[in-house]
């Protein structure tokens, strides 16, 4: 994984309504969306992009993109569309959902990686304001900084991520286990 430049820019409330009514409408109509208006400038950056879907506090899709792939808009039209009807762990979002839907994208800066020399280094470099990517050979999980909400102690944190890797729990003190963290500007409504 390669690092490259990292988002600097704070959105403003007019990208982040136009981000949000993005998503809801490629949700609602399961497909593209025409442009009516100019887009603004920080769409056509290339970021990675996380769209969450929850229905009444509840979640029912996530999906995305830790790279640059593609465009920011592109991306949040083609991950809010996936999060909807393809995260194979929940069911499409059925019509009378649509309106109880609550939608939050992440836009990711990328990803650095986090050079330690053992796993108490490890620990004291994680911070509960970012991401956290944790690689083993093709074996991979990430966690959007979320998640640290609802596990907080750093040790399990890595343990879940592991084991979401489909690795041994532990495997995070392992030398030849790579952890990237990344900063995300996160939005919802």
């Amino acid at each position: 994984m390669r690092v490259l430049r990292c988002m600097n820019k704070m959105l403003s409330e007019k990208d982040k309504r136009f981000f949000l009514q993005l998503a809801r409408e490629a949700i609602t109509k399961n497909s593209g969306v025409a442009f009516d208006n100019p887009i603004p400038p920080i769409a056509e950056e290339r970021h990675g992009v996380f769209v969450t879907i929850h229905v009444n506090g509840q979640l029912r899709g996530c999906i995305g993109s830790l790279l640059p792939n593609d465009t920011v808009h592109k991306s949040i039209i083609h991950n809010a569309i996936n999060a909807a009807y393809h995260d194979y762990r929940f069911p499409s979002l059925s019509k009378p959902e649509l309106d109880k839907i609550n939608i939050e994208i992440s836009i990711l800066s990328d990803p650095v990686l986090l050079n330690c020399i053992d796993s108490n280094q490890l620990l004291k470099k994680l911070n509960h304001d970012e991401g956290v990517i944790l690689r083993q050979g093709r074996r991979m999980a990430i966690f959007l900084p979320q998640v640290w909400e609802k596990i907080p102690d750093k040790e399990d944190f890595l343990m879940q991520l592991c084991y979401k890797a489909g690795l041994n729990p532990f495997a995070w003190k392992e030398s030849n286990i790579e952890v990237y963290a990344y900063k995300v500007e996160k939005f919802e409504g």
